[in-house]
């Protein structure tokens, strides 16, 4: 460390600020070397970029030790440094305080920074003064530059995890007015470093979600604040019970939104109690939003055990319901991924926070069965009729070449060639070939697999046996002697 040092020092004085503030942000940042003299030029170069780096990495340094012991010479030396400390024999090492500390000679100087006219600077230098115990002194500054400027709230969220909990919820109440969509997702910065249980956190989460501009759209970025909010890293019994505790009352009493979110919250947590609670929404007597009924039918797709898989299924498709009968058919193709995000109402983008779900790869155990999807007619594919998605076409051709409708691989060819590394579009065409067993559609599999052969090994292996136990049960000379080919230029083992 003391030659990484020494050799950052050599740059400290470049003519380039780039350099210069590179520099410096590794001089802080190893914390086994004295750089107070270098922290306090770089807050007074003439360059803002220099500046802003400085400050940076003073705040960056200061939350990293908010929580360690003062012990070692060099820890003393960082936390003097950074909470002005030096000499004061009740230092505990915590910032948490409940007055500022004494200046050191570095803080007249990003209190400077903070009034700056540059908003980034401004602050950067104030950021720094949180992390280093001057909450109450900037904290109106910080509020007046986000009111003035809405798009600093990416910035200043992240201060939220160094402030008290009053100030973090008055500042985080402050992005919920100015812009909402910003608020959700500074919600990542609400929680504290140390891994502990915080409920108020997750009540200020709830609170951001009753607000009735709040996006369902962005009910994915709340989601592992609350996750985390209510369990901590390491959960026990009752934090857990806590977590359902709040999950299901949001679910039988919250508006649309905070039930969208708290069902997602019981999935996340791969807590049974959600399979419940999505039944009673889908056997509901009243007419209900049909977002949360989508998504609700869609966990249970997901995250329900393969007899309610198949019962689902069925229950999709005898809806006669676009919500229920398209992702029902996904179902049928195992696409999970097109089951976990979807287009909602008025063109939102919503999806399912977990899966229980695996793609079922072909094996030498478990090779592709051709049996005729169970409940699905042709005229359950009517749901397809007016779309313009290849990948709904390509559903649409596969079964009814599984139905015995069609012959027509072409939209599956496209969607293949359209995306390449989609896994499912891939299954999905050999499969409707294997089924086929037309040697005549030979030459398709054959540039399947010239695409299989350069995938990193990790994937290759996999990818080439699900193709191999897919076409297995081909017949004829022509896909014999393709079989044989694909087993000698890959020396993969087909067992």
């Amino acid at each position: 460390r003391a030659a990484s040092a020494a050799g950052l020092r050599k740059f400290v004085g470049h003519t380039d600020p780039t350099v210069r503030a590179a520099a410096l942000a590794g001089l802080i940042q190893n914390a086994s070397n004295d750089s107070d003299a270098e922290i306090l030029a770089g807050l007074e170069d003439g360059d803002v970029r220099v500046r802003i780096a400085v400050a940076d990495g003073l705040a960056e340094r200061a939350k990293r030790t908010t929580t360690l012991p003062v012990r070692k010479p060099f820890y003393r030396r960082l936390f003097d440094l950074a909470t002005g400390s030096a000499g004061n024999p009740k230092a505990s090492g915590a910032l948490e305080q409940k007055s500022a500390p004494p200046d050191t000679p570095h803080t007249p100087l990003l209190r400077q920074m903070a009034a700056s006219p540059d908003e980034d600077e401004a602050v950067a230098g104030a950021a720094a003064l949180v992390a280093t115990g001057f909450t109450a002194e900037v904290l109106g500054r910080l509020e007046a530059l986000v009111e003035a400027k809405p798009s600093l709230i990416p910035k200043v969220s992240g201060l939220l995890n160094s402030l008290d909990a009053a100030s973090r919820a008055r500042m985080f109440r402050l992005f919920i007015k100015l812009d909402i969509d910003k608020a959700a997702y500074a919600s990542y910065s609400l929680r504290a470093n140390d891994g502990t249980p915080e409920p108020a956190v997750a009540e200020l989460v709830w609170e951001l979600c009753r607000d009735p501009r709040f996006n369902p759209e962005h009910g994915m970025p709340v989601l592992y604040t609350l996750e985390q909010a209510y369990l901590g890293h390491n959960p026990g019994a009752a934090d857990r019970e806590r977590l359902r505790t709040a999950a299901r009352d949001r679910c039988q009493h919250g508006n649309v939104v905070e039930r969208m979110v708290a069902l997602n919250l019981l999935a996340s947590a791969e807590d049974d109690d959600v399979l419940d609670l999505c039944r009673d929404i889908l056997n509901a007597d009243a007419v209900l939003d049909p977002d949360l009924s989508s998504l609700a039918f869609r966990i249970i797709l997901l995250y329900g055990r393969e007899s309610e898989l198949r019962r689902a299924i069925a229950w999709g498709l005898e809806t006669g319901d676009e919500e229920y009968g398209r992702p029902a058919i996904a179902g049928l193709a195992e696409a999970w991924d097109s089951i976990r995000t979807w287009e909602g109402r008025d063109g939102r983008r919503l999806a399912v926070s977990l899966s229980r779900r695996r793609d079922a790869k072909a094996s030498a155990a478990n090779p592709f069965d051709p049996a005729k999807p169970e409940h699905l007619t042709v005229g359950h594919l009517a749901l397809f009729a007016e779309s313009e998605s290849p990948a709904d076409r390509a559903l649409e051709a596969y079964f009814r070449i599984l139905l015995d409708d069609s012959m027509d691989i072409e939209p599956l060819v496209r969607l293949w060639e359209e995306q390449a590394d989609n896994e499912v579009a891939r299954r999905l065409l050999v499969r409707a070939i294997a089924y086929l067993d037309d040697p005549a559609l030979i030459p398709v599999l054959d540039r399947v697999l010239a695409r299989l052969k350069p995938l990193p090994e990790w994937e290759r292996e996999s990818a080439i046996k699900d193709f191999y136990w897919t076409i297995r049960i081909m017949n004829g000379p022509e896909i014999v002697a393709f079989r044989k080919r694909v087993r000698e230029e890959t020396g993969i083992s087909i067992r």
